[in-house]
């Protein structure tokens, strides 16, 4: 390593003083080049021995065009599916390299200790909830009652869901196997939705009664809609409620406090530069695409739910959604560090979302109509548009292919792709400077080229 003639200045550790950045990496990896090589050396020996026993599971494809990548992922290469799996990579930097290393066996162990942790988590926090929301409406303080009576339960619930995502990614992060930090925040959308669905809004709308419910259920599916259009009509106020609370949730992420606290707290001990650096990013648990998708498909499924009973709460939705639209369109472009995605993958998932809200709708407005009636007519008109539902939602999930460009999109792609390649002075066959190989490894080979030529 050598000096670019700007002295850099770190801090080894938080309390420590600062010292030259090239000395300290040089004592560090003083007497590690040796080792890195011989171990190189014979982890090609023992590849050339038996191939077999130094590979992995898994590995990257680098293509020359992207007409070849997809081609590729249409490919059927073995009769049994789960045999050869072909998907298109994460980004590079976002990659889990520790996962992808451990055999399938591991995994699957994993993932079931995984699964049997967040079922864990669905069950323990049941109670919790009703717990908070019978202590809410018991509790006497006075002159200030009716405020509290407005904003107690739905504050203290909305303050212990703040704190449901760090765990559930916790759990991902410790039992899924992920190919990227971005696939955990998309496991943690889809658990962290069904958990807000149960327990925000079924839970909280059929109260006290639950297990009482869950038995009439389970001996008469079919009365779901009864219970459904009992209950769900008594409690449009606490909804509304929680609605108009979610504005504040929004504006508190306009100010980013987190990141203003963490940077108070890291200026005392460096300087503003250095703990601006520290500060970001925003904490990806709480503040992430999952969780803010979730937050964002809740108070939409909200305001579908309760168009027709209450015709105030789809206006309330919507402002929140103007809200969102503002305040989260300013900091992802403006304020906060770009991050990788999926390509659209919380998008499509949100829509899945509102189809069923949609569902939940008819099964809420069938139950209405069957209480409020005298003649079961307009509940059986209300159940059949239950049927052009599910159909839209399994023609959405099944007739749209949105993972992949078609052929002949891909095949106009490829075109710009040769005129980029054109550009940047490289051939048609030739590869990019970016490929997926781990740090380790790209270190390793440049330190055994410069062993070779010493």
């Amino acid at each position: 390593m050598e000096k670019t003639g700007k002295e850099e200045m770190i801090r080894p550790t938080c309390c420590s003083s600062k010292v030259d950045a090239l000395e300290y990496a040089n004592d560090g990896l003083q007497g590690m080049d040796e080792d890195i090589v011989e171990l190189l050396h014979k982890i090609r020996e023992s590849q050339e021995k038996d191939p077999a026993a130094t590979g992995a599971h898994c590995g990257f494809v680098t293509f020359a065009g992207r007409r070849f990548a997809e081609l590729a992922q249409s490919l059927q290469i073995h009769a049994d599916r789960n045999q050869w799996q072909v998907s298109a990579a994460p980004p590079a930097d976002d990659l889990r390299w520790s996962d992808l290393r451990g055999s399938r066996e591991l995994n699957n162990g994993k993932r079931l200790v995984g699964c049997l942790c967040v079922a864990g988590l669905y069950i323990g926090f049941m109670p919790i909830t009703l717990a908070i929301t019978v202590f809410a409406k018991q509790l006497d303080v006075g002159p200030f009652q009716p405020l509290w009576n407005a904003f107690a339960p739905t504050l203290g619930l909305t303050i212990f869901l703040s704190l449901l995502p760090s765990v559930m990614m916790a759990i991902f992060r410790a039992f899924f196997v992920l190919k990227a930090e971005s696939f955990a925040q998309h496991k943690l959308q889809f658990w962290f939705f069904v958990f807000q669905l149960i327990f925000v809004v079924l839970v909280t709308t059929v109260g006290n009664s639950l297990l009482h419910k869950f038995t009439t259920l389970v001996e008469d599916p079919t009365s779901i809609f009864t219970v459904l259009g009992e209950s769900v009509p008594n409690v449009t106020h606490y909804y509304m409620t929680y609605l108009v609370l979610q504005w504040s949730a929004h504006a508190m992420e306009m100010l980013r406090y987190m990141n203003l606290i963490k940077f108070q707290f890291f200026k005392v001990l460096f300087t503003p530069e250095e703990a601006k650096n520290l500060s970001e990013p925003e904490n990806q648990d709480s503040f992430g695409f999952g969780a803010r998708s979730v937050n964002l498909s809740i108070n939409v499924v909200l305001g579908i739910l309760f168009c027709s009973i209450s015709p105030l709460m789809p206006v309330l939705a919507m402002i929140d959604c103007l809200l969102a639209r503002l305040i989260y369109g300013y900091l992802v472009i403006y304020t906060e560090t770009k991050k990788p995605d999926l390509g659209g993958a919380f998008w499509v998932t949100q829509l899945g979302h509102m189809h069923l809200a949609l569902v939940l709708y008819v099964i809420l407005m069938v139950g209405v109509l069957q209480l409020r009636s005298d003649e079961p007519a307009p509940g059986i008109i209300a159940a059949c548009s239950l049927v052009f539902v599910l159909w839209s939602f399994i023609r959405f999930r099944q007739q749209f292919r949105w993972q992949r460009l078609p052929f002949k999109e891909v095949a106009f792609v490829a075109e710009e792709t040769l005129d980029q390649q054109k550009d940047e002075g490289r051939g048609e066959g030739e590869l990019s400077a970016k490929c997926y190989v781990q740090p380790e490894l790209r270190a390793a080979d440049s330190l055994e080229a410069e062993a070779t030529l010493a």
